[in-house]
């Protein structure tokens, strides 16, 4: 097996795996976690989050800041598929013998939310380090 990808394949492995974290993040960031060690509770999404902003900054000053701009939002598009999916499935009908559409409807209807608090949170987070950046 050849693992010597070459530039594009190098890009297209890092935008995979960003657009992948930030799903994750979305999704895993209904679930509240206990940081006993530093006495808080946080979304698990902040266990994901530094990936998505690493790969971001990778992106840019790899492959420019054009790149990493459409980057974000095919990630962004990925994840609004994955929020109308997950929202869908939410009014299918369900067999009898299937129990799990609550607990199905307590994840899936908090990740529309999540997605625009996320999103504009992570844009925030990226314009002031790019003021930072330029200090």
């Amino acid at each position: 097996m050849d693992l010597n990808f070459d530039f594009t394949e190098k890009r297209v492995i890092i935008t995979a795996f960003f657009c992948m974290a930030f799903t994750i993040a979305n999704l895993i960031t209904v679930k509240i976690i206990n940081i006993g060690f530093l006495g808080m509770e946080t979304p698990a999404g902040v266990l994901i989050y530094p990936l998505v902003y690493i790969l971001t900054n990778v992106i840019a000053d790899v492959y420019g800041e054009r790149t990493a701009r459409r980057t974000i939002i095919l990630g962004l598009c990925v994840d609004i598929l994955f929020v109308f999916m997950t929202t869908l499935i939410l009014f299918l009908p369900s067999p009898a013998f299937y129990t799990g559409d609550s607990s199905l409807a307590f994840v899936f209807t908090q990740t529309p939310r999540i997605l625009i608090a996320s999103y504009i949170s992570y844009l925030i987070g990226n314009f002031k380090m790019q003021e930072l950046q330029l200090l």
